[in-house]
């Protein structure tokens, strides 16, 4: 593994207003951002769900940036890369990890936040905003882990290449605290979370057929809690 230091500029002087001191730091934190490579050729998969530069738009400060940027996200780094167009194949610029950017790739919101993860360790990094409610706001994590090659000590084992593999989790905050934590996707934790409108939720997730492991529906039962 080796790491590369790119220096990066992500909007120019014409794009906002240089005389926000808030704007004038920031520009600063977005040179020298570092970004993570792994040199083999023999890998199985890709560090990306999708290897296209897409057409997205940028979040700066609340605010909306006109000018249509080309990034694609990383997963294996958890950066996303930025492209002079939508047709190149490689990226020598990434944004910079700022809790002030929001970055728009498709249908994806990701955002920089600090959160607890399984263990409840802290993290720091890129999680998709997927509910946006009153209550509750329920984040995505989808990244790539890097395998190395295994081989087969016996006739009875299997060899597995170096390889690339998804891993997907859920966060949640509620309105009484900013604090992201870990959602474990099951009927029995779901439950104790909102435990006062238990019944109701309940009885929504049974006659609706609710399978927490898809995603939408997972989306309907937090809007169906919303509108209790």
């Amino acid at each position: 593994m080796i790491t590369c230091v790119f220096p990066t500029l992500l909007l120019s002087q014409g794009q906002t207003d240089l005389t926000d001191s808030r704007v004038q730091d920031a520009y600063t934190d977005l040179v020298n951002s570092v970004t993570r490579a792994i040199v083999k050729t023999d890998i199985k998969g890709s560090p990306y769900f999708n290897e296209k530069f897409i057409d997205s738009k940028i979040k700066y400060f609340d605010k909306n940036l006109e000018e249509v940027f080309y990034l694609r996200y990383n997963a294996f780094s958890d950066e996303i890369e930025m492209g002079k167009n939508k047709f190149q194949n490689e990226s020598v610029e990434i944004v910079q990890k700022n809790e002030n950017i929001v970055c728009y790739i498709e249908d994806d919101i990701f955002l920089l936040k600090s959160y607890k993860n399984e263990i409840g360790n802290q993290k720091k990094g890129y999680l998709n905003m997927i509910f946006d409610g009153q209550k509750s706001k329920i984040y995505r994590s989808k990244r790539k882990i890097f395998m190395e090659a295994t081989q087969a000590r016996t006739s009875l084992e299997r060899a597995f290449p170096a390889r690339y593999i998804d891993e997907k989790s859920y966060y949640i905050s509620s309105k009484n605290s900013s604090e992201i934590n870990y959602l474990k996707v099951s009927k029995k934790s779901l439950l104790k979370l909102i435990d006062s409108k238990e019944k109701k939720v309940k009885k929504f997730m049974s006659e609706n057929k609710i399978k927490l492991k898809n995603e939408g529906d997972l989306i309907k039962v937090f809007q169906f809690y919303e509108s209790l």
